[in-house]
């Protein structure tokens, strides 16, 4: 089964596309504003995200590798404070030395509870 057939078939939340020069994947969710209170500081949370790169390195000493990163993507606003930045809330990496490895391993540990989703 190639990797993107299965991303479809156990992250089916998510919308999966392949970039075809790179060979890397990419993964959203599509999701309405959440507004958030986590001690204090508001956070206002969005989408959430996966990347799967293409191959990476590959010299005689170290052979090539993949690496994916699951996030949910917002802002934040600290308490009593005027300014507010980017976060990357709840971020998952893992890597392996190729593709289905980094497959399964992101569909063992992606766990869509973490993350706050409109219901």
């Amino acid at each position: 089964m190639k990797a993107i057939d299965k991303l479809r078939k156990y992250l089916p939340q998510f919308t999966w596309t392949q970039e075809n020069s790179t060979s890397s994947l990419f993964g959203a969710i599509t999701n309405p504003q959440v507004n958030k209170r986590i001690g204090g500081d508001l956070y206002k949370l969005d989408n959430v995200y996966i990347f799967i790169s293409g191959k990476m390195g590959g010299t005689p000493n170290n052979p090539p590798f993949r690496y994916a990163i699951c996030y949910q993507k917002g802002t934040c606003k600290p308490y009593r404070k005027h300014n507010s930045f980017d976060v990357e809330f709840n971020k998952l990496f893992v890597s392996g030395k190729d593709l289905n490895e980094v497959v399964n391993k992101l569909i063992e540990q992606v766990n869509l509870n973490r993350f706050y989703l409109s219901k």
